[in-house]
Formats: C-alpha cells, structure tokens, sequence
C-alpha cells in the first residue's frame, strides 16, 4: 500500500501550491477515445503539453519536453534525444515495450526491442502532446499498458516559411527550413528539412543527423486527407558503458573496447490519412501508413571480445480504419467509435550471434462506447480482441506460435460542474514479447507468454479560482510480465529473457498550476510509485529501474509581452538499478535537475536559450546489476535564432 505518510505530504502539497499540465483548458483531446472528444468526457488522466508550453520550455527534443511532466521516467543515453526510452507508471528498463509512443495516432514503436523512432520527430512541428496514463488495452491494444503518449503535429497554415539555427554545448549545430501554404481550394502542403550534428558528452559519441519530410493534403467541409513521408539518416557513434571506477577516473571517456562501435540507421515512412463525415452522425477514419529501416551497428563487449558488424531489417505495415457515431440524447452526448488494427511486420538481424528472421501478423477489433446514463454522470465501456501470428526463423527452420487476447475496460465519469470531475476505470491490457525478445530466452523455453494485466483508478480534475488541481490513484497489476533477466540462464552465458513472478504497481499523482500574477504561473507535478514482486521467490521485493519519486516544479514568468522567462526543478527518487530484482545492491542515490529557458519574440525574429543542469550534476542516465553504466550530460545549453516570413 502507498506509505500513508506519503500520500499525506504529496495532497497537502497540491493544496497549498496547487493540475499541471491539465487537459481542462483545451475545448478537445483525441487520445482516451481516438478521436476529438471534450476532456471533461473521458474518464481518466490525461496530461498535456501544448505549443506554448513547448516554445516557452526551449525544449529541443521530445526527451526534454516529456521530462516536464514529473510522473515520467525518461531515459535519455546520449542527451542528444536520439537513444531514448519514455515509462509511464513504474516502467523503466521495458518503458519501449511498456508505453504506447503514436505520432498524429501513427504507432512508433517498433517491433524489436529497440526505442520508438523518436528521431522523426521535429519539435517544432508539434502542436501538442497529449500523455493519457494508465492502462488502454481495450483501445489501443499492444504496448499500452502503462499509458499512451500521443504527439500532435500542426496543419500547414497559410503561406509562410521559417529558418532557424542553432549552436550548442558538445559542438552541437543545427538548420532547420520550413515552408507551407493552405490554398482556398482546400489544399495544403508542408515541407520541412532538418540537419543536426554533434560531438555530444561522451567521447566516440559524434552524431550526424538529416530529416526531410513532406506532406500534401485536402481540406474540406465534410473531408480531410493528406499524404505524408519522409526520410532520416541518422549516424552515430557509441560510447559504450563504464564501470563505477572508469566514472570515477573520467566520466566522458570511452574504453578501447568501444572505439570502432557505431549505429548508423536509415529510416523511411509514409502515412496516408483519410477522415470523412458520412452523415451528421456518422464519420469514417482511416490511416495507413508504411515504415522501413536498415542499420548497421557495432557493439563491443567491455571484456574486451572482438566483434562484427551487425545488420539489422525492418518492414512495417499498419492499417487502422474507424467509424465514429455522435448523438445528443436528453441525457448529453453519446459516442461509439468501432474499428480495426492490422498490421504486418518483417524483421530480420544478422549478429556475431547468428541470424533471426521474424514475420508477424496482427489483428484486432475493437469497439468503445460513451453513454450518458444520467444528469452529469456517464458510463465509457471498451473491448478489443487481437490475434498476433509469429514466425521465427534462427537458422534452423521457421517455428510458428500464435497469441490471441481478449480485453476490456469500464469507466464512470461525473462531472460536478465546470470546475470539478470525478472518474472511476478500470482496463485490461496484455502485451506480447517483441521479435528479439521472442528469440532471446533460456534453453528450453520455446515461447514467452503473453503479458497480461488489469489497471485500476480513481481521480479528479478542480478548477477553483483560476488554480487548477489534479490527483489519480492507481494501482496495476501483472501477470507474466516480459522482462529481461541477468541471472536467468542464456544461450551464451547468464541472461536471458523470461516471464516474471506477478508483479503490483500502485501510485499517486498529483498535479496543480496557479497563477501567482498575471506575469508569474508555478507548476507542480508528483509522482510517488511502489512496484513490488507479489509473488514467487522474489515476493515483497521492488521492481528494478523504478524510481519510487519523480516530481517537478516550474516557473513561468513573463515580464515582457515579447520575453517569456522558464525555470524548472526535476527531481527522481531513489531506486534499485535495472536487473537487481533480489534488491542486494545498494540503490542509486536521488538527483534533482535544474533547467532554465529564455525566448524574446521581434517581429520576424525569435531568439532562445536553454540551458540543462544547471549545477552540473554529475548523475547517470542508465546503470545496470552487471556494473555498466551510462553517465548523463552535465551543464549544457543551447542557443538558437529563428526568422519567419
């Protein structure tokens, strides 16, 4: 159960200083229900960071715009953005299997083990991100058990176009040009380019990045559609992990064993999307969207093995066709939104470990329901049924396996007033071991089961005197959960990925903005987690990688109309490293960040800073059970100009 201790602090200090990153004043949100529907409507909480917030937090990559929201655990290698996991709810070392990353609904993770495709990503392109926490199996289906992180981008706007540049700490350098224009006729277009390099923290760590991309549409009365795609090459270098006594001696050094490692990957995408108001009830949406990616990487092993190139291939095709009804009964507005995910994956690895040919089949169809039962109150109902097909070739034949999962969910909705709401969910969710995860186990073990898992909460969103205020409960339980253990026993040594013993996640959250003045806005956020083994040998023990505290604190301040003025305080708690599930070693100690951000607006002209860890402290982004660690960036900054016409 959450300390009673806790909870006490962590309400008393939403009282006194008062929900963050709220939903409540945005007229709509898309993501609890896939597709535009008034937050006060949804039962769940939902947390959101928009245009502004982004431009006024000088955020440069959707790492440091998502640590503005406490209840995340971001993970970022290289502090450059482009090696990055996102958890929500207690999820760290599988936070990339965990949370459902989408890009204007499009699913970016992957089918391996590797992070989402954060790297296409522009930030400047975002209208907003929308960060739905808790449980959407029903919905959503695969990877949504901890929550769903959905990124907004803007629709081409009249006839304008920017150039912005930037140089930073590591010699960090980047151009970006945009031009877009919407004509009466309803069509539109954007085209945006974007070249980035860097030394970044750590030696053997350069980075040379290039994205171009490119979308063309039609907007009309009773149609919207557009066609997207684009291309980015990323190549890098990697640094590799140290031991405790090589941070001691230099913590941005890379060992000889790690010189010649690299990843360089090239990823191309298309997405084509159709929306169409059949009637005034009706309404049809569809995306469908293709995604390839090779990579050839290197990594070394610290004891000092010779090794070989890597390559690695991956195809996916996704297609998610909806049809939403609207009515407006005596009782308020009802909604039923039916639909499928199809989707097909080729993937195959080729290592100094052999070569692993996968292809999968997913299928599911899912419906979900609002229906207002009385005055103020409403019921959302949910259930998806999804069928995934495995082939998997390791040089020896081709095995098949087949998983198939029925979920639910159920929620109650009461909205008070404009300026209180209340919700009560419960969801079902399950996820299934990704390509790698599926061939990587110890001898003797043919198939992973599938992860499955019930979540449940309670919350409430307040509005008084212009100080918005936000708590959720939860708790989430697991069976079978996927997971990557060092002491399991492995095809090559100890190491190998299994089934853990049920495993119990329970939270709070609270969140809470006030205006100070009309030029001063403080923002707390805090999130306070136990996840325990419940049973098996591991019974009463904490789940690794999880930090039992995240919280932050912010302040906007604008004393000009044209400077805007970010300060924010990060802090993450104590928690066992990744892989120390017998919890014998000691934890790593808490940290707490500073950051401070700048941007002055002049007619054409848009200046901004940034600048991250600000007391340079010296913390680590990654550190494992067998010794390895990631060190984290110290004091770094950014400057930028941006001239739009």
């Amino acid at each position: 159960m959450i300390r009673k201790r806790a909870l006490s602090v962590a309400l008393s200090t939403a009282l006194c200083l008062s929900p963050v990153l709220s939903s409540a004043a945005l007229e709509v949100v898309v993501t609890p229900s896939r597709t535009a529907e008034k937050p006060q409507n949804t039962p769940g909480y939902v947390a959101v960071l928009d245009r502004q917030q982004l431009a006024d937090s000088g955020a440069r990559t959707i790492a440091e715009a998502l640590r503005g929201i406490g209840s995340t655990i971001v993970r970022d290698l290289f502090g450059d953005g482009s090696r990055t996991s996102v958890g929500l709810r207690g999820f760290s070392e599988t936070a990339s299997h965990n949370t459902l990353v989408l890009i204007d609904g499009r699913e970016l993770n992957n089918s391996d083990s590797s992070s989402p495709e954060w790297s296409t990503i522009s930030l400047e392109n975002v209208e907003r991100i929308e960060v739905f926490e808790g449980s959407a199996g029903a919905l959503y289906g695969d990877k949504a058990v901890g929550g769903v992180i959905n990124i907004i981008t803007r629709a081409p706007q009249d006839l304008s176009g920017r150039v912005q540049v930037g140089r930073g700490s590591y010699n960090r350098r980047m151009l970006q040009a945009e031009v877009q224009d919407r004509f009466d006729s309803g069509l539109n277009y954007r085209v945006f380019v974007e070249d980035r390099k860097a030394d970044n923290y750590r030696d053997n760590n350069e980075l040379e990045y290039g994205s171009y991309q490119g979308r063309l549409g039609f907007s009309g009365d009773r149609l919207e559609a557009y066609l997207e795609a684009g291309q980015v090459i990323e190549n890098q270098e990697t640094p590799g992990a140290l031991t405790q006594a090589d941070v001691a001696a230099d913590r941005r050094q890379s060992l000889a064993p790690f010189v010649d490692d690299f990843s360089d990957t090239e990823t191309q995408f298309t997405r084509g999307v159709l929306k169409y108001q059949v009637s005034d009830t009706w309404r049809f949406e569809s995306d469908i969207s293709v995604e390839k990616a090779e990579s050839d990487f290197r990594i070394s092993s610290s004891f000092g093995a010779a090794t070989s190139d890597s390559f690695l291939k991956r195809e996916q095709k996704s297609f998610s066709p909806r049809y939403i009804g609207k009515w407006e009964t005596n009782r308020g507005t009802s909604r039923i939104t039916l639909g499928g995910d199809f989707s097909m994956v080729d993937y195959s690895i080729r290592s100094p470990f052999g070569t692993t040919q996968t292809e999968r089949e997913s299928e599911a169809i899912f419906a979900q329901g609002l229906i207002p039962v009385v005055d103020r109150w409403s019921i959302t109902a949910g259930a998806r049924h999804a069928d995934v097909d495995d082939v998997i070739d390791q040089g020896m034949g081709g095995q098949a396996y087949e998983y198939d999962s029925d979920v639910a969910e159920l929620g109650v909705n009461f909205v008070a007033s404009d300026q209180a709401r209340l919700y009560l969910r419960a969801d079902q969710n399950f996820r299934v071991a990704t390509t790698d995860e599926a061939s990587f186990t110890s001898p003797g073990v043919t198939q992973l089961n599938p992860q499955e898992g019930v979540s449940y909460e309670f919350g409430g969103d307040f509005l008084f005197d212009d100080i918005q205020y936000g708590v959720n409960l939860y708790q989430l339980d697991l069976e079978d959960e996927i997971a990557y253990d060092p002491t399991a026993p492995g095809l090559f040594g100890p190491g190998a990925n299994v089934n853990l013993d049920e495993t119990r996640r329970q939270g709070l959250i609270v969140s809470s903005t006030i205006p100070l003045t009309q030029m001063l806005q403080l923002s707390l956020n805090y999130h306070r987690v136990e996840a325990e083994f419940r049973s098996g040998g591991l019974k009463g023990n904490q789940v690794s990688g999880v930090p039992e505290e995240s919280a932050r604190l912010s302040l906007d301040i604008e004393p000009l109309e044209a400077l805007t003025i970010y300060t924010e305080a990060v802090y993450t708690g104590q928690q066992y490293v990744s892989g120390d599930n017998t919890n014998t070693l000691a934890k790593r100690a808490s940290y707490t960040l500073f950051n401070v951000a700048a941007r002055y607006q002049m007619q054409e002209w848009a200046f901004g800073a940034r600048i991250n860890n600000v007391g340079d402290k010296e913390y680590n982004a990654s550190e494992n059970s067998f010794g390895g660690i990631q060190p984290a960036a110290g004091t770094n900054g950014w400057l930028t100009a941006e001239y739009r016409f």
